[in-house]
């Protein structure tokens, strides 16, 4: 039976402290060397006679009393700056984030205090106390955890090195005898605080009266931080255990099946004891403590409970320190009890489940006193009675049940004595399933394809209240399916009975959506009358149509027809895929006027046909016209939308003569050529 609390003796201070427990450290264990003569060894321990862990944060903060330790108390900024003194914290930054590690007490407890020392250049005392009333000829341990608070990387200058702490054990008679001392070594530097446990055991002798002291041996200067915590003064002994005639089946506990069952406990203490002494104990929730058994002095226990009742024998070296409580060796506490079931059944829990689906039936497990280890055994209930189910002696169990109705399941638990009882019952109603069916009218879309509202799923309302399915899916929103939304792809549309639905079956269907099919814009075109072009669409479709409504084509279904139109003609085109995909586009194609060439003109100033003028000329696109003499010189150039000639050459009349030309047309396959005359 763990102690909550323990009594410390602070220089005859009594006051009930918590004892702290270890929660997540890795804790190094180092046992200083046992010199002193007479020990015996010690690997069981007594109750502490002296147990401080300097309380937690939610206690008021006690400074140690005079005479404890050398060092003197401060609590306030600037502490790394404070050799020879001592606080009694729960966070060591707060004494100086530099130099101190950031870390709690040993046993991780946010909140646990402990003692932070700046030690001093020159040996001093962290912790002394003298323990009286003590036996002798016993063995005792005195230990502590230790931990070097600083980083192994202090600015310390540079002919100051960093220094480590070394904390000297020591055993001291009350008339300045020495019985033994140890120094712990220098506890080195890490990059992470490190607790260290350090124990010293030590023999009375004929003394009874003692003094425990904790010594600086370190060299002061740059470093030399260390914080303490968990300092335990306790008797130690031989290695002492129990061996019920019942075994433990559970945690320290022993389960009896009956008022009248006995257990015998047979006691094993290994050599050391002459003739040990011996005094069984027991706890129970009336004493809340620790009591002598009267008469109970033999290595042997034989007890039979009515109520829950935690055992342990002590040992002391003769029969006068056994009346001393400072000089026992306890073993570990066995508890005995009777093994409980509950008074009253489980109250049945209502459940729904689908034609098909399983239900994982997973209880936590009974939470009542002493109920012992439990098994357990699912049964089901058939006509009239509960019937075990087979390979079900598990804590959970998964129903499935193929058809509608009323179904019954239990749990019933199976203590250490044999003893099965009910533990978690449960009611199912199985409901039908809601099934729906999905066919839509269509399932390939392009891309570029216009939305489409979804139909097909079936029914198409549900319940009294004849509310609507829900389509739902990529690219769906409020029951419309929007392929460019949904992308290039196969696609899941699924339709559901609306929420709320008792046992709902969703159906399914994939639809396909496919790249979409384009043709580029295409450029207009310009022939004269009687010339043909060829038409070029650039696209990915398979598949052609021209609007035969518009003549001049040489095949209305050829990916790249010629076009002879007599007029200006406007040429329309579909392109599909394999698919069925569309796109459009269309193309003009501009048929000029014939040119209207006079091969003649008479420029006298009389306002008649002064100038050379070619009807139709400016319907040409780049137009460029060279007219030569007969030599071949070339005597005019002109372009579309200069003036007309008017029979000069660079600022002077041409004589009347016959003279020749050239026109060329980015419409013409080859310029035109002929005469033209000049009268007088």
């Amino acid at each position: 039976m763990p102690n909550d609390c323990v009594v410390i003796d602070i220089k005859k201070m009594r006051k009930k402290v918590p004892i702290m427990r270890v929660a997540g450290w890795a804790l190094l264990v180092v046992t200083l060397p046992e010199v002193a003569s007479g020990q015996q060894g010690c690997t069981n321990f007594g109750d502490p006679i002296i147990h401080i862990t300097f309380g937690n944060a939610e206690m008021p903060l006690i400074q140690l009393p005079n005479g404890v330790t050398t060092y003197n108390f401060y609590q306030g900024g600037g502490f790394f700056m404070m050799p020879n003194h001592y606080t009694i914290t729960s966070n060591s930054q707060t004494a100086g984030a530099a130099v101190f590690h950031s870390f709690s007490d040993h046993t991780g407890d946010p909140g646990g205090r402990m003692l932070l020392v700046n030690a001093d250049y020159a040996p001093g005392i962290f912790y002394t106390e003298t323990q009286p009333d003590l036996c002798p000829n016993t063995d005792f341990t005195f230990s502590a955890w230790i931990a070097n608070a600083s980083p192994p990387d202090l600015s310390c200058g540079e002919d100051s090195p960093q220094w480590n702490p070394n904390v000297q054990f020591e055993i001291w008679t009350t008339s300045g005898e020495l019985i033994v001392s140890k120094p712990t070594g220098e506890i080195p530097s890490k990059s992470n605080a490190e607790w260290l446990s350090f124990s010293l055991s030590f023999n009375t002798g004929n003394h009874t009266e003692v003094m425990l002291i904790m010594r600086n041996i370190g060299p002061g200067g740059c470093g030399n931080n260390l914080a303490i915590d968990d300092i335990q003064f306790r008797p130690c002994g031989p290695e002492l255990r129990l061996r019920p005639s019942v075994a433990v089946t559970q945690g320290n506990t022993i389960f009896l099946c009956h008022e009248a069952n006995e257990v015998t406990f047979q006691s094993d203490i290994a050599a050391g004891y002459g003739r040990p002494a011996y005094q069984w104990q027991e706890w129970t929730d009336i004493h809340a403590e620790w009591v002598d058994i009267p008469g109970a002095h033999h290595s042997s226990l034989t007890v039979g409970p009515m109520q829950s009742t935690s055992y342990r024998l002590t040992v002391a070296a003769n029969e006068v320190s056994l009346q001393n409580p400072k000089c026992r060796v306890v073993s570990d506490a066995i508890r005995v009890t009777h093994a409980q079931v509950p008074t009253t059944p489980p109250e049945t829990e209502q459940l729904q489940l689908c034609v098909g689906d399983s239900r994982l039936l997973s209880p936590d497990d009974p939470q009542w006193p002493d109920s012992g280890p439990l098994t357990y055994q699912w049964y089901e209930w058939k006509g009239s009675d509960w019937h075990m189910l087979p390979d079900a002696a598990t804590s959970s169990y998964a129903v499935q049940i193929g058809q509608t109705g009323n179904y019954g399941f239990q749990r019933r638990a199976v203590n250490v004595c044999g003893t099965s009882f009910p533990v978690d019952t449960y009611q199912f109603e199985v409901l039908p399933l809601t099934e729906t069916s999905l066919n839509l009218p269509a399932v390939v879309f392009c891309v570029n394809s216009p939305e489409v509202r979804l139909t097909g799923g079936f029914p198409a309302s549900f319940g009294a209240s004849d509310e609507p399915g829900v389509y739902s899916g990529r690219g769906v929103d409020m029951g419309v399916f929007y392929p460019g939304l949904a992308g290039v792809g196969e696609h899941r549309i699924t339709y559901s009975p609306p929420m709320g639905t008792t046992c709902p079956v969703a159906s399914t269907a994939i639809v396909t959506v496919l790249e979409a099919v384009y043709v580029e814009p295409m450029a207009d075109h310009v022939v004269i009358a009687g010339q043909r072009i060829r038409l070029t669409p650039q696209t990915n479709g398979t598949d052609f149509e021209w609007d035969r409504a518009n003549p001049g084509l040489s095949d209305y279904s050829d990916p790249a027809p010629f076009a002879a139109p007599e007029s200006t003609t406007t040429y329309h085109l579909t392109v599909r895929d394999d698919a069925g995909c569309a796109d459009f586009t269309s193309v003009t194609v501009r048929v000029l006027p014939t040119l209207g060439i006079p091969n003649s003109f008479t420029p006298n100033g009389d306002g008649v046909n002064d100038t050379w003028v070619i009807d139709g000329l400016a319907n040409y696109p780049n137009v460029t016209v060279h007219v030569f003499n007969r030599w071949g010189a070339v005597v005019h150039t002109f372009k579309e939308g200069e003036p007309a000639w008017d029979g000069y050459t660079k600022g002077r009349i041409l004589p009347a003569a016959t003279y020749y030309y050239t026109l060329s047309s980015d419409v013409l396959p080859q310029p035109l050529s002929g005469s033209i005359t000049i009268l007088r």
